[in-house]
């Protein structure tokens, strides 16, 4: 059972690696300009590790962006079905994108990036997760 646990734990780790190796390279080179390889480099793992996650670099992009926005509107839902008064609710959404800001930095920039070059993609991933 450990083995499975450590296993489990050590894929979130390499993920959440890649995920942020692979949002540093899409922001730095851009979608088209960004290298399987160096995401690779950067998370620490070989490429073929990476294409056994992502086959593909738009699989890949598409996580990423995902991601990204799940963790920006990932707590609204907690927040805004609580029955607060609007200046509580308010101070929660503002506490918990400043803790978002300070853990995840990048994710408002790419999304940002995203939906200046995509608005369609960003736009239907919005309605497709709410």
């Amino acid at each position: 059972m450990k083995i499975i646990s450590n296993h489990t734990s050590q894929s979130i780790k390499s993920e959440e690696r890649i995920f942020r190796a692979a949002m540093h390279e899409f922001l730095d080179k851009g979608r088209h300009g960004a290298r399987m390889q160096s995401i690779a480099d950067s998370a620490g793992i070989n490429k073929a590790m990476l294409h056994y996650y992502f086959r593909n670099k738009e699989t890949l992009y598409g996580y990423v962006l995902q991601k990204a926005l799940d963790k920006l509107y990932g707590c609204l839902p907690e927040i805004f079905e609580k029955d607060m008064p609007f200046s509580v609710t308010l101070r929660l959404f503002i506490d918990g994108y400043l803790d978002l800001l300070n853990s995840n930095p990048r994710i408002p920039r790419f999304i940002l990036q995203e939906a200046a070059e995509n608005p369609q993609t960003v736009q239907a991933l919005i309605r497709d997760s709410a």
